[in-house]
């Protein structure tokens, strides 16, 4: 059986942007389908991984060949399954060589990003497959969106040790290749190791080993790139080499939450309809919204539910995050530490403070906000703010006017937004606006006198992304148009005219002037190219 792609569309009838494969290992090619574990159904099932479809690759292997006695199949051996073929099937370099083959098909280059999930030798595949594509600099490489491997033996296994004693019987190609010190792994680590910078400004990548692995053993599960520093990246996770892959938990199973991490993020660079084109409700819905609170917070412990769902994203902060920073100047360890110590503050509120904060974060014209959208992103950007900013405290409506939601110091507020709907940036601000116009608020608007409209920096999180390409009239960001702040007055004559959306409802535009400071959280993240903590600092407090 040559290489294919059993393809699971979540909704034949609709397009998929995004595909996961997910490749298996040494003979064993339905650990990703096994009963029980059917990854490609919890991915079909999950409601937050819409546009994503699953494709299971097979190919032809096994552990052992029968050679001259003709025996072919599955057998309990020393009390373990292992597969038997007649002959040696193919080397992973051509099983990579295969994939890319079928990838360039009619009926996969519809998919827009590619994220690889392999298990064991299969990360291998998947790795070999995209080193293939930076050394002959193909257009595929951009359509990557992630890698993720669950015990892979980047560095060899003990499995493959065994075979080396008895190889004079019998030559398997895939596992002379998992041998540790083979050809195949060595210029497989020099490659990765010359690409390694590259590819990691691209997409994330992540590592995984079981604990009870004695097949691939920690210091082999991530690529050896000659300095021991880069085994910090591997994420630990219950299981042997096959029960790594295990979900006991479902969704909420950690093996799973990592892959569900890269995903999401893929999905973050893919927007809705452009601005203009969508329903809203009444200024009376508008107002019950300001009221309404994520169904998240609907506990009688709402701290608990928080802090619970921030240690689920933990680890994919760390993988995905944090590794997207330079391991220089120890900015990774001081990201860690900021990262614990905005945990802390967040558990320290109550569940009043709590219920208060997230309502004022989670926005939306359209409806009330739902799930726990918008945690790891605020977890990663008060991470971002607390390392200049480490005194930063929740506003208390209640107390002070009911505008920003964090007070960075003495004389700086900020509004952090995180969109629930993806809004272009003057749907988000317009709306924001129209909000407080239409609220108690509304002297206070009337009265800026054609100078600040609102007078704290707006920090826009999850906008349309289609709002930040170079030129766009939508780009409110003063940080990406030189320092100019936007002038709403101007925002109003040109988008109001452009759209029948009805978030302008109840807004008298004659009367509203005046400049909004907005910030977006993408110039935020960008301090991650700057290559010292000093640089970072800087650009952190100018873009806030």
């Amino acid at each position: 059986m040559s290489m294919q792609i059993i393809l699971k569309q979540r909704d034949p009838s609709v397009k998929g942007k995004i595909l996961v494969l997910f490749i298996h290992g040494l003979g064993a090619p339905r650990t990703w389908v096994e009963s029980g574990r059917d990854w490609s159904q919890l991915i079909k099932d999950d409601p937050e991984l819409e546009g994503i479809d699953v494709g299971i690759v097979t190919y032809d292997t096994s552990h052992l060949i029968s050679g001259l006695f003709g025996i072919e199949g599955e057998f309990e051996i020393l009390g373990h399954r292992l597969s038997v073929s007649k002959d040696s099937p193919l080397s992973i370099q051509l099983l990579a060589q295969q994939l890319k083959t079928i990838l360039n098909g009619y009926m996969y280059r519809k998919y827009e990003k590619i994220v690889v999930a392999g298990h064991s030798m299969g990360g291998l595949i998947g790795k070999r497959f995209i080193l293939n594509e930076y050394l002959h600099r193909n257009d595929q490489l951009n359509r990557i969106g992630g890698f993720i491997s669950y015990a892979t033996p980047y560095n060899g296994s003990k499995f493959a040790q065994f075979h080396h004693i008895i190889k004079r019987f019998q030559k398997h190609t895939q596992i002379e290749e998992l041998r540790s010190n083979c050809e195949f792994l060595d210029d497989m680590n020099r490659c990765f190791a010359d690409a390694h910078q590259k590819l990691n400004s691209l997409f994330p990548s992540i590592y995984c080993f079981g604990v009870k692995d004695d097949v691939v053993e920690q210091g082999s599960a991530v690529p050896n790139m000659g300095h021991s520093s880069t085994y910090l990246q591997a994420q630990v996770l219950p299981g042997d080499h096959g029960s790594i892959l295990d979900v006991p938990h479902g969704h909420q199973t950690t093996n799973y939450d990592l892959l569900k991490g890269l995903l999401l993020d893929v999905l973050d660079t893919f927007d809705p309809p452009t601005f203009g084109f969508r329903s809203v409700h009444s200024n009376q819905d508008s107002e019950r919204l300001d009221e309404s609170v994520s169904p998240t917070v609907h506990t009688e412990t709402v701290k608990g539910q928080v802090v619970q769902q921030l240690e689920g994203h933990r680890q994919v902060l760390e993988s995905v995050f944090i590794n997207r920073f330079r391991d220089e100047d120890q900015i990774r360890t001081r990201l860690i530490g900021s990262m614990n110590e905005v945990f802390q503050k967040l558990e320290a509120m109550d569940d009043k403070k709590m219920k208060q904060f997230l309502s004022l974060y989670h926005y939306t014209n359209h409806q009330p906000p739902s799930g726990n959208s918008g945690l790891r992103e605020l977890w990663e950007l008060l991470a971002l703010v607390h390392l200049v900013y480490p005194d930063w405290n929740f506003t208390d409506p209640n107390e002070v006017i009911q505008l920003p939601n964090l007070q960075l110091d003495s004389e700086r507020w900020v509004r952090i937004l995180f969109s629930q709907d993806k809004e272009t940036m003057p749907e988000l601000v317009i709306g924001f606006i129209a909000k407080l116009y239409n609220s108690s608020l509304r002297p206070f608007l009337l009265s800026s006198g054609g100078e600040e409209l609102f007078p704290y920096r707006l920090l826009l999180e999850n906008i349309n992304s289609e709002s930040l390409t170079s030129n766009n009239p939508e780009n409110l960001c003063e940080h990406c148009n030189s320092s100019r702040q936007a002038d709403f007055s101007k925002i109003l004559l040109q988008f109001g005219q452009s759209t029948h959306s009805r978030i302008f409802d109840g807004l008298e535009p004659n009367k509203l002037s005046g400049t909004v400071s907005i910030s977006c959280s993408s110039c935020l993240r960008q301090v991650r190219q700057e290559s010292n903590y000093t640089e970072i600092c800087k650009k952190l407090r100018k873009v806030i």
